[in-house]
């Protein structure tokens, strides 16, 4: 009886107990909704394209090809991963042995508000018979050699690594140190007389670029198309091996200089179109007194979109 008893009591005991913690009040937790819950956005690819039409080439030494062509660019960029390739086409048919193509490989990463930086590789190739232009490529045409009447070949590559650091406020000064990882010039030419020479040219240099950009988004309305307003200044030191390479000036100082002003005018589909001038000169005296122009002006149009 007394079993019962006990047992009947801790069974009475356990159910007032257990109304008593479920009549409790569960506790209130505060949530915070001015804290955020962090979005991971992934990156896309993105990609565009340009066609530009010229007056004149540009090259990597500063000089420039007198023939208009068209040139083309393609770009692909994956958050901050970038690959473009361009080459040209020249209009002239009396010039229709030049080729050139170059491609880059690009990756940036900002360091701060204000700091930036980039690292990349770029391949050039260059390749003309009979080139006949107001200026020079190298020095396999240099002051007293070479042939404006007679044959003349010449096959230029190399490949650069970059580094660049952007410090990204007024005209977004940008420093770029390129070292030459691979370079080939290999040339042949005859004079008027026809006497032929031919050399084979290598260079493992290095050079430093400064550039300067700026660019104002809305600087004019042409009816609803918005013209903004775009500048763009380089100039280049480079070492004895890369001066010779490119000039055959065994002389390390500031090379060439270039600067570039255009509209770009928004257009409907993402269209833009873009007038442009370039101006481009040699700096150095020994370099200048290889080369009959040492100035040259370029002056076309750029038609860019992206999907």
């Amino acid at each position: 009886m007394k079993l019962k008893l006990i047992s009947a009591y801790l069974f009475l005991s356990s159910a007032i107990l257990l109304n008593t913690l479920s009549a409790q009040e569960s506790p209130n937790y505060l949530i915070d909704s001015s804290v955020a819950t962090p979005v991971v956005v992934k990156p896309v690819v993105e990609v565009s394209g340009q066609v530009s039409l010229q007056s004149a080439k540009l090259l990597e030494d500063g000089t420039i090809i007198n023939h208009p062509n068209v040139q083309p660019f393609f770009n692909v960029a994956y958050g901050n991963f970038n690959a473009c390739a361009w080459g040209n086409l020249f209009l002239n048919k009396s010039f229709n042995s030049y080729t050139s193509y170059s491609a880059i490989v690009d990756h940036s990463q900002p360091l701060d508000d204000q700091l930036s930086f980039s690292l990349g590789l770029r391949y050039e190739n260059y390749k003309e018979h009979n080139r006949k232009s107001s200026f020079a490529t190298g020095h396999h045409v240099s002051k007293g050699r070479g042939s404006r009447n007679g044959h003349s070949y010449n096959h230029e590559r190399f490949l650069d690594a970059y580094a660049g650091l952007t410090y990204n406020y007024f005209l977004n000064p940008t420093v770029t140190f390129y070292a030459n990882l691979h370079a080939k010039n290999e040339y042949e030419a005859g004079n008027s007389f026809y006497e032929k020479f031919t050399k084979t040219n290598r260079s493992h240099g290095f050079f430093f670029n400064l550039n300067l950009s700026h660019y104002i988004e809305n600087f004019y309305h042409i009816n609803e198309y918005a013209v903004a307003f775009s500048f763009d200044a380089n100039i280049n030191w480079r070492d004895s091996k890369y001066n010779n390479f490119l000039y055959g000036v065994h002389k390390a100082t500031f090379s060439d200089a270039n600067a570039t002003v255009s509209l770009p005018i928004s257009c409907d589909g993402n269209w833009t179109v873009s007038p442009y001038i370039t101006v481009t000169t040699l700096i150095n005296h020994t370099i200048r007194e290889k080369f009959k122009d040492r100035e040259g002006v370029i002056y076309g149009i750029n038609l860019s979109t992206n999907w």
